[in-house]
């Protein structure tokens, strides 16, 4: 009689194959969602970039990029750190007409009131009952050349504002040989210190913290950010950071990228562009287990892209 069914030798090849094909399939599986996320990672990349390079041909005015890696949560004996890439797009927005004590920058031709949150107070200082938010503040960029490297201010969220005595530039011009026009009623509304002297309000950015800037002069270019990006966990710029939260971000991996368009010609656009070479990392293990920054790609360079 014939005797049905597997023996045990067979079960455990069987069982074997299986465990391979599995082995195999997760691998692929992992290695097809890391490409994908990858990918993911750099379009995003390459999109932020084009976008600030647009912007400077639109505004005909310099965009500079700025690319570092920050670390929030040290590396410990069981968990490898947590670093992620960032990148913030500065334009310029004017000059400072006067620097007041190294406390407030001035810009008397910039119409700093539309970037009030509310009122301020008119003596000077910000009004008491400031909330949290309004003294976070902002980034003030130095748009002189830095190196590459960041150099900020953070200053309040809300300007205040200042009151200046100016020598009125018409009232010579109001007076002829035989009358004074400036007594005239129709221009008294001009008068409002004395016949030749008047008042002008202008706003001041006050300064919370000097960050990483040099001394404000009067003449410093200031520029803002318009866009910025945060890269995924453990995708960073380049390949240097920091494994302790307290460790000083390393100046290798501050990066910088600077788009000044002249005029458009054809399909391109004149001018010039400079900056460091980039690229994306994703911190995982190596071989040996150890945590190590391999790398994914370099950043596309939209200006090459406009010239082809």
């Amino acid at each position: 009689m014939r005797r049905q069914g597997f023996t045990l030798l067979e079960l455990l090849v069987v069982v074997a194959i299986m465990g391979v094909l599995g082995t195999v399939s997760i691998g692929g599986y992992r290695a097809m969602q890391r490409g994908m996320e990858e990918r993911g990672v750099m379009g995003n990349v390459n999109q932020f970039v084009r976008a600030a390079y647009q912007r400077a041909q639109i505004d005909r005015r310099p965009v500079t990029i700025y690319f570092w890696n920050e670390t929030i949560q040290s590396e410990t004996d069981y968990t490898p750190p947590v670093v992620v890439g960032k990148a913030v797009a500065v334009r310029p927005a004017g000059r400072v007409t006067e620097n007041e004590n190294d406390e407030y920058l001035i810009d008397e031709f910039a119409d700093l009131a539309s970037y009030r949150q509310r009122d301020s107070d008119k003596n000077g200082g910000s009004a008491s009952s400031s909330s949290s938010s309004d003294k976070m503040g902002l980034p003030l960029y130095q748009m002189k050349s830095t190196g590459g490297k960041r150099r900020y201010s953070i200053v309040r969220k809300t300007t205040v504002e200042r009151e200046r005595t100016v020598t009125l530039l018409f009232s010579d011009s109001l007076r002829t040989k035989d009358v004074n026009l400036a007594d005239d009623n129709r221009y008294s509304a001009l008068r409002t210190y004395d016949r030749d002297q008047g008042t002008l309000t202008i706003y001041a950015y006050e300064i919370a913290d000097q960050k990483t800037a040099e001394k404000w002069c009067t003449g410093d270019e200031y520029g803002m950010e318009f866009a910025s990006i945060v890269l995924p966990h453990n995708y960073i710029f380049g390949n240097s950071y920091s494994k302790t939260i307290n460790d000083p971000i390393p100046s290798a991996s501050e990066k910088s990228l600077r788009f000044n368009v002249v005029e458009n010609e054809g399909n391109g656009a004149t001018g010039g562009k400079s900056g460091d070479t980039l690229t994306v990392c994703s911190l995982r293990p190596n071989t040996s287990g150890q945590i190590e920054a391999q790398k994914i790609a370099g950043v596309e360079d939209p200006w090459r892209k406009s010239e082809d």
